[in-house]
This record gives C-alpha cells, structure tokens and sequence, in this order.
C-alpha cells in the first residue's frame, strides 16, 4: 500500500467537486472535518446521522464538515442528502480530491485543524465517539 498523499501534518488539499466547489480556504480558522463516502456504500450511510449530529452540535464551536461523494453524480449526492437530513454540505468529487488523499476504499474521515493542517485520516467506519474524539482534537 502507498502512503497517503496527503499525511498528517500536511496542509489540507484546497477543492473538491465538479459541479460544486469546496474551497476549503473560505473555512480559515474553523475545524473540518472532511467524510469521503459513496450512497452505495453501508457504512457511509449508517454514519451519516452520528456525523450531521456531530456538524450540528459543534458548530458553533467553529467546526465546518463536508461530505464529499465520490465519483457519483450530483443527482445521487442530493438523495442522499435528502435521505439522511444531513445539514452539512455535500459535494461531489470528480477524483481529484479523493486522489490527493489517495481514498482507496469508503468511507474515509479526514480531520483538519484551525490552521489547515491535517491531524488525523481514519479509512473505514468510526464509531460515535470516535468521531467525537477527533472532532474535539481538532477544535483545541
């Protein structure tokens, strides 16, 4: 296995998405947390609620996630949007940003600090508490 492009304490990668851009820039100073996923995907969907939970409480502590479907169409990403209630923005990734953070397999959690730096990239389901873990390191 290749290591990841991007590694932890690497600046994040800036965009993502055809048909909607995600400039991560435009989220200076807030935390991300970035979840790759694809609708066909069980994991990814039994995820998303603890995830919007996540996006919803902490928010205003300044986190920001972005769900990033994976070479889907937006059609697809929207349903599963729908589907879910999630409040987060989703878009969908053409591969150039699963590429840079070389995503291999689904679902995928990258977790970027204040400062743009990436600090954890978990490949694979997390639990709750988990997830809530990674988001509190992020935000200090």
């Amino acid at each position: 296995m290749r290591p990841l492009e991007r590694r932890i304490g690497d600046a994040a990668a800036d965009r993502a998405g055809r048909e909607r851009r995600a400039e991560l820039a435009s989220f200076r100073g807030k935390a991300i947390y970035l979840n790759f996923f694809a609708t066909w995907c069980p994991p990814c969907n039994s995820e998303a609620s603890s995830i919007d939970a996540l996006s919803r409480a902490y928010a205003g502590r300044g986190l920001r996630v972005v769900g990033v479907d994976v070479l889907e169409s937006r059609g697809k990403a929207a349903d599963f949007r729908s589907k879910h209630g999630l409040s987060y923005p989703v878009v969908v990734d053409d591969g150039a940003l699963r590429n840079q953070y070389e995503v291999n397999g689904l679902p995928v959690h990258v977790f970027i600090d204040r400062a743009g730096v990436v600090r954890k990239i978990v490949v694979g389901q997390l639990s709750p508490a988990a997830m809530r873990e990674n988001v509190e390191r992020v935000l200090r």
